[in-house]
Parts: structure tokens; C-alpha cells; sequence
């Protein structure tokens, strides 16, 4: 539907091709990048419809192969224009419609946030409404140098923002700083202990003494590397204690019991295929809804889809179309056989596994069974894991 409403406000024509070379034709138009629909064979011909700005492109196609072009019919905006010019309410309407696009575009009516990864548009978004930033704003509150430099202010990530305001749309480009651990100077006298129990695997220790080497055996809540530096003199002798935040890589490997279930009995979604449609205009922030307003089904599942309307992706309107899709369906009671219980459960399996990667652990091993029985799908077993460790505790440091 938006896109049959693009065409209409732009323009399209109707075209039969007679002789000549049609597939070389067709290929021609393809490689133009020419938008083609309704390709039908007629009368030993064929008809096609393209877009109205597409039709001086058709120029040279037409001469490389010698195929005569007949416009059959023309539709869209444009013409509609066209045919009642002389109209006087047509002229009345378009001084109303310039004033109108003159009016609306004082206002901001599309805002476009990109390169943010650490905040979520909706937390950029929140902080711009309340600067006065938002959908129908008006463009001469705006002053985009500060809004830049509250931006930084708000947001310590943003090493560098750019706000722009092209037409009715605010274009806000940031660039985040990347994510590093605090340097150590600004870290307290910390040590780094055990966050589970399990065998050392490797550990690297950049600072901080290592009380553990690979191999070992800790236990959750141990101290793995301490913040106590001892200084020795030529003698071999203590000297002083000095104390640092510990810095170290240390990896654990740990083994996990797995266990999970569930019924081979289970509900499933069944589509009907029965659909219904529902148009909508949103203007400003009212919706009109232009059919079916209440759907009649009692189970459904809701697609909405909508377009703003504008001239381009810098002027955009204060307008919307679209339409919501209720698909009806009913719940159904299925049981899995024994070869399908023990496909969901792997897929289950792997599913749990592949969040575990996604978390930073690495599986060394996994024995994990499943068993099928009259009513459920049991799997147990145990998980083995490498995972970084060495959680951070602060300390008062003794002098001495």
C-alpha cells in the first residue's frame, strides 16, 4: 500500500513494447535500475509500467533495440495535476498547500540519532525531549552548537557529536569513545579473588603478587592475586610493603551440572489464515483509522507497519500512513514423538550453550543425556567451562 501511494504521488505510466529485441530490453532497464511492475505479454508485445522520472531513460534503450514504445496509460499525481490546471479551486489549493508546507516547515518533524552503541535511542531520545528537542518542535528554538556540547555534557561516551538541521529533519551523529577498563592510577588498592571455585588454567599477572599458578585448586572467595608488593634490599631482606590495584588475567576451568526438562505435551500457535486489514492516517499524533476499527477474532497476532510522507529524507511531514494486519489463530495441543523430543532438546541444548559463548566462557567439554519418558524430556549431565575470573576487592592498605 505505501509503496502503490509513492508511485501515485510521483507519477507512473504504462508502456507496450512492439519489436525489436525485448529481452535485450528488459535487461537494459534492469541495468539502468529502472523500477519495473506489471510485466504482462500482450498481443504479441509486451506492457510494463515504470515510474514517470524513469521515462527519458527510455530514450537510448529504445534506439539500441529498435523497440517502438507506445504510452498506454498515465496515472499519479502529476497528471491529475496536469489535467485540471485550469481549475480555479486548483489554483486556490495550491497557494492553501504552499502556505502549509511554508508553516510546517518551521517545525522539526523527523529526528535521526546514529553511532550511538553504549546508549539506546530511546535514552538519547528521552534526554532530547527534555531540552525541548522532539516531533514538532519548533526549528527556531533549536541551536545546534549547544545542544552538541549538552550532548557531551550528558553523555561522557560521546568523545564527538554533530547536530544538524537540514529542512524539518534533525540529523545527530555521535561518536563514542571506546570502551576500556579505568587506568590503573584511578583504580583503589585493590586484590583479585576468586568469583568461583574451580582449577587455574593460565594466569598472567601484570601487577600484584600471584598467589596461585596454574594447576591450582581455589575455592570461591580466595585471593588469587594480592595487592601487597613486598620490596626486598640487596640482602634479600624485607624492606617495605607497597600496595597497588592487582592487574592479572586469570582463567578457571570449571565443571557445571546441567540439568533441564520439558512436557512432550505442548500448546502451538495454528494460523487460520484469515486476515484482517486496517488502514490508518496519523496526523500531528492523531490516528484516523479508516476501516475495521475493532477486529472480530478472539485470537490474533497484530502487524503494524507505517510510512512518513515528505518530499525527501531532509523535508518530512507531520503525516503517516499505514496499516495494521490482525492474523487470526488458534492454540492446538501437540505431543512431541521420541525422535522430535530429542531434536527440540538438542536444539534446546544448544541453544543454553551458545548464550553461555555469548557470556565470554569457553566449553571445553560438555556430557550432557537426554532421555525421553512417558511425559517429559529430561537432559542432565555437566558443562565444563573456561571463564575468566578475578573479581575485584578493595582494601586498606597496612603500612609497613
Amino acid at each position: 500500500m505505501i509503496e502503490a501511494l509513492q508511485r501515485y504521488l510521483k507519477g507512473w505510466v504504462r508502456i507496450r513494447l512492439e519489436g525489436g529485441s525485448y529481452e535485450r530490453f528488459l535487461n537494459l532497464l534492469s541495468a539502468k535500475e529502472i523500477d519495473t511492475w506489471d510485466l504482462l505479454s500482450v498481443d504479441g508485445g509486451y506492457e510494463l509500467s515504470i515510474r514517470l522520472c524513469d521515462v527519458r531513460k527510455l530514450k537510448d534503450i529504445r534506439r539500441k533495440c529498435s523497440t517502438r514504445i507506445k504510452i498506454v496509460k498515465k496515472s499519479g499525481f502529476p497528471f491529475f495535476l496536469h489535467t485540471y490546471r485550469r481549475r480555479k479551486f486548483l489554483a486556490v489549493g495550491a497557494l492553501f498547500g504552499f502556505l502549509l508546507m511554508f508553516f510546517l516547515s518551521s517545525f522539526i518533524w523527523n529526528i535521526e540519532v546514529s553511532g550511538n552503541l553504549g546508549e539506546t535511542d530511546e535514552t538519547v531520545f528521552a534526554y532530547l525531549k527534555s531540552e525541548g528537542v522532539f516531533f514538532g518542535a519548533k526549528k527556531s528554538t533549536l541551536d545546534c552548537k549547544e545542544l552538541q556540547a549538552k550532548l557531551r555534557q550528558e553523555f561522557p561516551d560521546f568523545i564527538w557529536v554533530s547536530a544538524r538541521l537540514v529542512g524539518t529533519s534533525l540529523f545527530i551523529d555521535v561518536e563514542e569513545n571506546a570502551i576500556t577498563d579505568p587506568g590503573q592510577e584511578q583504580l583503589p588498592v585493590s586484590s583479585l579473588q576468586a568469583e568461583r571455585g574451580g582449577t587455574v588454567v593460565s594466569i598472567v599477572t601484570r601487577k600484584g603478587t600471584p598467589l596461585v599458578k596454574a594447576g591450582d585448586r581455589v575455592e570461591k572467595g580466595e585471593i588469587l592475586v594480592s595487592s601487597a608488593l613486598p620490596i626486598y634490599n640487596d640482602s634479600q631482606e624485607l624492606e617495605k610493603t607497597e600496595y597497588c590495584a592487582a592487574d592479572a588475567d586469570i582463567f578457571l576451568r570449571t565443571v557445571y551440572e546441567y540439568q533441564d526438562s520439558f512436557p512432550l505435551q505442548y500448546q502451538k500457535k495454528v494460523y487460520t489464515g484469515r486476515e484482517e486489514k486496517d488502514y490508518f492516517i496519523r496526523i500531528f499524533n492523531g490516528i484516523f483509522r479508516l476501516a475495521h476499527p475493532d477486529t472480530a477474532f478472539s485470537d490474533y497476532d497484530t502487524m503494524t507497519e507505517s510510512h512518513q510522507l515528505g518530499f525527501s529524507r531532509y523535508f518530512k511531514l507531520p503525516l503517516f500512513v499505514g496499516q495494521r494486519i490482525s492474523r487470526e489463530y488458534r492454540m492446538e495441543t501437540f505431543t512431541y514423538t521420541g525422535e522430535e523430543a530429542e531434536r527440540e532438546a538438542a536444539r534446546q541444548i544448544q541453544a543454553n550453550l551458545q548464550k553461555i559463548q555469548d557470556g565470554g566462557a569457553e566449553i571445553e567439554d560438555k556430557q550432557i543425556e537426554i532421555t525421553v519418558t512417558g511425559k517429559e524430556c529430561r537432559m542432565e549431565g555437566t558443562v565444563t567451562l573456561i571463564q575468566k575470573t578475578g573479581k575485584r576487592v578493595t582494601e586498606i592498605p597496612i603500612e609497613g
